[in-house]
């Protein structure tokens, strides 16, 4: 059997999703590049050394070819919307949104809206947006433009027929806010659209569920905050502490009558683009033997049971906000490296960082596509799997695992500690296809977090986890 009985060398490959689940799929996507726009500015790719450009080059949103891949892409890996990022009547943006991305995406399933940027918009100022009589105005005469201007447009998102507008920083409204929103949503009701406004609600503080009852949908736009979570999320407990941010927002959402939308992310290094403010480093890896998009996968992992079934939706920061390094759009093909053109690794903090070509895409059709798409998947080993979870869970002495293979295979059941510790390995040898039921006892382990996966003679699934409760 070809297995590694090392827990870093399983629980950070690239997860394998048993079942397709079809969720809707949005991305933030930026439509401020060109020549002379953006690139400029700095990203850490550019940087390191050798570099890792963007596989399409510096381009321009402008560029129909660049918009085409952009939309084949999407296609072909299960994204569904792009959140495109908006900075008034008279931007750059809002004028490469109409007339360049509406037209390409017209006919496709794919579909577009508009991401509010309320701090630029709104003039946040000391970290907060107060509603006032003249920011009120402003933002009623900026969602009157958006409606006539985009809402009657085939290729515009919609929920329930609902056109759907992000708000950057809603968790920054202080003031008359209330009275704001009330006064948009009569406006275009008055136009005739029933707005659905989404918020970026979600962060480290406690939710407030006054605003978030102002509003139809909750979802976070970054996590990258307290400086206690600066390194690998293995090590910071990152993941988890988002997790527990997602619960108590998600609670707060069911009560005020909100849909909550799990966000993923893949990282986080501003440093090629804002240096001087000194940013700590979300790395890709949630430990530095994982792999290159494993902080991706364990975040998704994470976020997916968050996800709310009336609209079966969730988003990922971003499809290509290269400053940040928040993208999952393409790269170059590279040999990973912690190298930067500085002396000291400024840029990297020396954390590795691979040139991963559509990696990102690949995890995002295998987790969240649907099967009866035609398209086929590829991973990194064969899934010959169709399901794995245990019940019940919480447990407080057994738990039964069901899982099922579509043919014959030695099967080894690995369980861990949430520190990495292997604690169980049950040997299940020469398991036909079919479904099987295996029970885990856990009566003589302390309570706590355990993970778990199974191993075949040319697979390993992903880690699900379990929590044992005496």
């Amino acid at each position: 059997m070809k297995k590694s009985s090392l827990f870093l060398s399983i629980v950070f490959l690239l997860p394998l999703h048993t079942a397709a689940k079809d969720r809707h799929v949005s991305v933030f996507y930026y439509p401020w590049y060109d020549v002379n726009r953006h690139w400029g500015e700095g990203y850490l790719r550019h940087l390191l050394n050798p570099r890792q450009e963007p596989l399409l080059g510096r381009y321009s949103n402008r560029d129909d070819e660049v918009l085409e891949q952009h939309r084949q892409w999407s296609v072909e890996y299960g994204i569904d919307n792009w959140i495109c990022s908006w900075w008034g009547p008279n931007s750059w943006e809002n004028e490469t949104i109409d007339d360049y991305i509406s037209p390409i995406l017209q006919g496709s399933n794919v579909t577009y809206c508009l991401f509010y940027e309320s701090a630029g918009l709104l003039n946040m100022q000391n970290g907060r947006i107060e509603f006032n009589d003249q920011r009120t105005s402003t933002l009623r005469n900026h969602f009157k433009f958006i409606a006539g201007r985009f809402f009657d447009d085939p290729a515009y998102y919609r929920i329930d027929g609902r056109p759907v507008v992000y708000i950057y920083l809603t968790r920054t409204f202080v003031g008359d806010y209330e009275n704001a929103l009330s006064l948009v949503r009569q406006d275009l009701a008055d136009m005739g659209y029933d707005l659905f406004l989404i918020g970026d609600e979600v962060y480290w503080g406690a939710p407030d569920l006054k605003r978030i009852a102002s509003l139809d949908g909750i979802t976070a736009y970054n996590m990258h905050g307290p400086h206690e979570y600066n390194g690998y999320p293995y090590t910071t407990h990152f993941i988890e502490r988002v997790e527990e941010r997602y619960a108590a927002y998600q609670n707060a959402a069911q009560i005020a009558r909100t849909v909550f939308i799990p966000k993923i992310m893949p990282g986080f290094n501003d440093r090629g683009v804002r240096l001087n403010a000194d940013h700590y480093v979300i790395p890709n890896q949630v430990h530095p033997d994982s792999g290159y998009t494993s902080t991706f996968e364990h975040y998704a992992a994470m976020a997916e049971q968050f996800i709310d079934s009336t609209v079966n939706a969730l988003c990922i920061t971003s499809f290509n906000e290269w400053h940040e390094d928040t993208q999952i759009e393409p790269t170059v093909v590279a040999e990973a490296t912690n190298q930067d053109i500085s002396s000291d690794q400024r840029y990297t903090k020396g954390y590795s960082y691979t040139g991963y070509g559509t990696a990102y895409l690949q995890v995002i059709r295998d987790m969240f596509s649907d099967a009866s798409s035609g398209v086929e998947k590829e991973a990194s080993v064969p899934v010959r799997f169709d399901s794995i979870v245990n019940y019940p869970n919480p447990f407080n002495e057994a738990t039964v695992v069901k899982f099922e293979l579509s043919r014959p295979d030695n099967i080894e059941l690995l369980i861990y500690s949430i520190d990495g510790r292997r604690v169980k390995k049950y040997i299940l040898r020469e398991q036909n296809a079919g479904r099987h039921f295996f029970t885990i006892q856990m009566r003589d382990l302390p309570s706590g977090v355990y993970f778990y996966a199974l191993a075949g003679d040319d697979f390993c699934t992903s880690f699900r986890k379990m929590a044992f409760v005496k």
